[in-house]
């Protein structure tokens, strides 16, 4: 379907923090991570609870109401100002 739109503005923080709130970590579990070939005791995170300026070094797991987000070693994610969850590869 074609036609015109409103235009959206999404909220954007103004407020970094690298801190991660000890709310945002759930659990741990073991983990068999192929990248490392062996099992790993792996810290779980709750994904609303992180924020813009987190950043989480795999592995890791963050669970959402919608996702999971599997942080594979040699990964890292960042929380950008919009809330979103990036993965970039290398440390």
């Amino acid at each position: 379907a074609m036609g015109a739109s409103r235009t959206v503005t999404l909220p954007k923080s103004t407020r970094s923090t690298s801190a991660i709130k000890e709310a945002a970590k759930t659990a741990k579990r073991k983990v068999y991570w192929t990248d490392l070939g062996k099992q790993v005791v792996t810290q779980v995170y709750n994904g609303e609870l992180l924020v813009f300026g987190n950043t989480l070094t795999g592995p890791a797991i963050v669970e959402t109401s919608h996702t999971t987000i599997v942080v594979h070693p040699q990964q890292k994610l960042i929380v950008d100002a919009y809330g979103n969850f990036e993965l970039k590869l290398g440390r």
